[in-house]
């Protein structure tokens, strides 16, 4: 009798480290809290790199500008100005000839306004929790250089100068002894030539265009990944014992944006399934291995 009740318990104990239900095997709760750990569901998470400044657009970049200006995120200016580019023509009878097109070039003058700036993140999520913590020191991290990696170039800058003063040192007693020989040389005053006015740059425009250029760069919100439910939770025996497992997640984005209506996010309130594989740690329990975003 007691022989039985010993192995009534074994399997029992057998049964517990391989059931479903158990921490250390895939169930639905720790396949949504899982889920729930990955940057994608952070309301930080999904955002797109957004200049400001000055700079030269395409049509199509135009009319997401006009866009986002209509939905009141930016200010918009736009200068239009013509480039004049060389072309050549070979002919046989003639050789090379050349011409002149015009190239129209349309730069923009964009801002944020109060509304566009809040939806501006200033350190998107791309991580899980666990891992920025793991790294937090690194943030403001800078390498101390020891001072041998840039004495020896001090040196050589130090010589460098020493040999040009050297050099000027030397040029200038020449030029004093040259002095001294043609001190009796009589010079002829030769009028100098009228100077020839200066010739108009035809890109004049064009250039003063391109050295305005400038960018500062922004992570603008396009909303927000949201986890419904999960379902089809497998979890066999073998894959148990592996520490794996895999589910179906139903998920949406919602509160879409200005920007991730003009940037392409995803549908907004749209339902659609994405198969997800876990893994099991032994100090992180149930974690995402693979997810089809």
């Amino acid at each position: 009798m007691k022989k039985i009740f010993a192995l009534v318990v074994t399997s029992a104990l057998i049964l517990s480290l391989t059931s479903c239900g158990d921490d250390s095997v895939l169930s639905s709760s720790s396949a949504k809290k899982a889920l729930k750990k990955e940057a994608i569901f952070n309301e930080n998470f999904a955002t797109v790199d957004f200049n400001t400044g000055f700079y030269e657009v395409s049509e199509s970049e135009l009319i997401k500008l006009q866009q986002l200006k209509a939905a009141g995120m930016i200010t918009l200016t736009t200068e239009t100005v013509i480039e004049k580019v060389q072309k050549r023509n070979y002919d046989y009878w003639r050789g090379y000839t050349y011409y002149t097109v015009d190239k129209e070039h349309t730069f923009a003058g964009v801002q944020l306004t109060e509304e566009g700036k809040k939806l501006e993140i200033d350190e998107p999520v791309t991580k899980r929790k666990d891992e920025i913590k793991d790294f937090e020191a690194n943030k403001d991290y800078v390498e101390v250089t020891p001072g041998y990696m840039t004495d020896y170039a001090n040196v050589q800058a130090t010589t460098a100068a020493a040999e040009v003063v050297s050099d000027e040192v030397v040029a200038d007693s020449v030029a004093a002894d040259s002095v001294v020989e043609v001190a009796e040389t009589v010079v002829e005053e030769v009028a100098p030539e009228p100077a020839k006015p200066a010739k108009q740059d035809p890109n004049a425009a064009y250039n003063a265009a391109v050295a305005k250029t400038n960018t500062e760069s922004h992570h603008m919100l396009l909303g927000r990944y949201e986890l419904k439910k999960v379902k089809e939770v497998l979890c066999t025996e073998d894959m148990a014992k592996n520490g794996t497992g895999k589910c179906l997640a139903i998920i949406t984005f919602n509160d879409k944006t200005p920007f991730g209506y003009v940037y392409g996010a995803p549908s907004q309130g749209y339902l659609h399934s994405i198969p997800v594989s876990f893994i099991y740690y032994q100090d992180l329990g149930w974690t995402v291995s693979s997810i089809d975003k």
